[in-house]
């Protein structure tokens, strides 16, 4: 059932016009992906195949859902020798290396 929300997301989305799309229903493919977040095509379809990034056969082309892509490479906090000593990173913190890195 999920495949064919998302095949029928994605379908959507090819046929909506851009200034229409929002930003979740936006089915972008897996080279568009790559672009948006300064990775490797084949760092794409390693996601997919380990089954960390869902993504939908169409007309050849794989396609993966922005909000999905977004989410699989949202920062993720990186452990730190001596970390149980400082405080975790408050959300005005983490929102101002979100915006130095990009919005990411």
């Amino acid at each position: 059932m999920l495949l064919k929300e998302i095949a029928m997301a994605s379908a959507v989305a090819l046929t909506t016009p851009v200034s229409a799309k929002t930003a979740e229903d936006a089915a972008l493919t897996v080279a568009e992906i790559a672009r948006s977040f300064s990775v490797s095509v084949a760092t794409i379809n390693r996601r997919i195949t380990a089954g960390e990034l869902p993504a939908v056969m169409y007309r050849g082309r794989k396609f993966v859902l922005r909000s999905d892509a977004e989410s699989a490479f949202a920062p993720q906090p990186v452990p730190v020798k001596g970390a149980a000593d400082h405080p975790p990173i408050d959300e005005a913190r983490l929102a101002r290396l979100r915006s130095l890195l990009g919005g990411r």
